[in-house]
């Protein structure tokens, strides 16, 4: 008998990589494109560093960061040419399996020659980082926004860099601002791809 595959919660595990998918639970998994659109969604957004997490990362973290995001996405882009390959279900499921956090994160870890949970403890407050200290105009289109929007926006984005200049380290944190929009584009191009995958094996 074949197995039915629900590739809309399939395909939002995929973006959001580990947490949550895989485990047991008791919500529905959900059916519709906009159930899957809102969990991308929210996918792109990091998690949240805590205080303490983010005085232990070094400037040296910045450039293991880099080279684990490097190695994620060509994990990504193998699993996409596995996908393109796929003869079924199983073999698509494979493919799409190998390009999620969960499967990508040991190749991550070992080209930043750190372990998994240290590589995701850096990746996580310094992605949290980027996010906050890259031009708002990375994350979204303000072009169309009334212009008092746009700047409750920037207060509350300036707000939460000074927080974040509050918990990081002096060095690290001038190091992120310099480097702010190039390391969140490499992040956003990595979530790209996983999203790449996730749709073209539906």
């Amino acid at each position: 008998m074949s197995m039915q595959i629900n590739w809309a919660w399939v395909a939002a595990c995929a973006v959001m990589g580990a947490a949550g998918c895989g485990r047991e639970t008791s919500a529905p998994a959900p059916t519709e494109d906009a159930s899957t659109a809102a969990a991308v969604e929210e996918s792109v957004a990091p998690s949240p560093a805590t205080p303490s997490a983010a005085s232990t990362v070094s400037v040296d973290d910045i450039e293991l960061w880099k080279r684990g995001m490097e190695a994620e996405r060509k994990a990504v882009q193998d699993a996409a040419a596995k996908l393109a390959q796929a003869k079924d279900e199983n073999e698509k499921l494979e493919a799409l399996t190998a390009s999620m956090e969960m499967s990508t994160i040991d190749a991550a870890a070992s080209a930043a020659g750190v372990d998994r949970d240290r590589y995701r403890r850096i990746r996580n407050t310094l992605s949290d980082a980027v996010s906050q200290l890259s031009p708002i105009e990375m994350e979204m289109d303000v072009s169309k926004m009334p212009p008092e929007m746009v700047e409750q926006m920037k207060q509350a984005r300036a707000s939460s860099v000074s927080q974040l200049e509050a918990n990081l380290p002096p060095d690290v944190f001038e190091a992120l601002k310099a480097r702010a929009a190039e390391l969140r584009e490499q992040d956003k191009l990595l979530v790209a791809e996983r999203l790449k995958v996730a749709t073209s094996a539906r």
